[in-house]
C-alpha cells in the first residue's frame, strides 16, 4: 500500500508504503466518524495481480456475453455452438471468473443442464482469490430444482438464506 496526505495548500507531501502480509483484497471506501468532513481528490489505483493460476478461455461469437478477461481454475470450460459448456463432473467447484467489476448490477443467464447431476452458479462480489475466496453465488441444484444464496468468507460458504424450489426443468433462466 501506499498512503499520501498533507494539508490544503502545503507543498509538504507525507507518504507512508508497506505491505499487509496477510491482506488478500477487498472493496476500498472511506469512513468518518463523529464529525463533519469533505473528501476530494480520492484516487485508487488498483495494482492487483489476477491470478496466475488460472487458464485464460477465449471469447469467439458463439457465445454471446459481454463479460470480458475470463479465466478458469478447474474442470472443462470451452465454447460450443450451444454456448459456454462447463463440466466439472467429479472434480469439484469450476469457478469461471472475470476482471469486470460492477457497484450496481444486473447478472442474468439461462442455464440449461445435461444431465440431473450438479449445480451451476452466477458468482459476484469475487475477490477472485480462490485460495481465499470471498464473494456470494446463487445457484441451482439440477438434482432437486432449488435454488440458494450464499457468501464465502475466508474460504467458508454461509448459506444466507433456506433453500428455495424453483421446480425442476432442463432450463432455467
Amino acid at each position: 500500500f501506499t498512503y499520501s496526505f498533507s494539508n490544503v495548500g502545503s507543498s509538504n507531501v507525507s507518504t507512508i508504503t508497506g505491505t499487509i502480509s496477510n491482506w488478500k483484497g477487498g472493496y476500498v471506501g472511506l469512513l468518518s466518524f463523529n464529525s463533519q468532513v469533505k473528501f476530494s481528490n480520492v484516487q485508487f489505483t488498483d495494482r492487483s495481480d489476477f491470478s496466475s493460476d488460472l487458464t485464460e478461455l477465449e471469447l469467439n461469437e458463439k457465445f454471446k456475453t459481454n463479460l470480458s478477461n475470463l479465466a478458469y481454475n478447474n474442470g472443462t470450460w470451452e465454447i460450443t455452438a450451444n454456448g459456454l459448456y462447463s463440466d466439472a463432473t467429479d472434480k469439484g467447484d469450476a469457478f469461471l471468473v472475470s476482471k469486470v467489476k460492477g457497484t450496481n448490477f444486473v447478472y442474468q443467464t439461462d442455464v440449461k443442464f445435461d444431465s440431473d447431476k450438479g449445480c451451476a452458479a452466477l458468482v459476484f462480489r469475487s475477490n477472485n482469490n480462490l485460495s481465499t475466496k470471498e464473494s456470494y453465488a446463487v445457484n441451482v441444484n439440477a438434482e432437486n430444482g432449488n435454488v440458494k444464496f450464499w457468501r464465502w468468507q475466508a474460504n467458508a460458504a454461509n448459506q444466507l438464506i433456506a433453500e428455495k424450489s424453483v421446480g425442476k426443468t432442463d432450463t432455467y433462466t
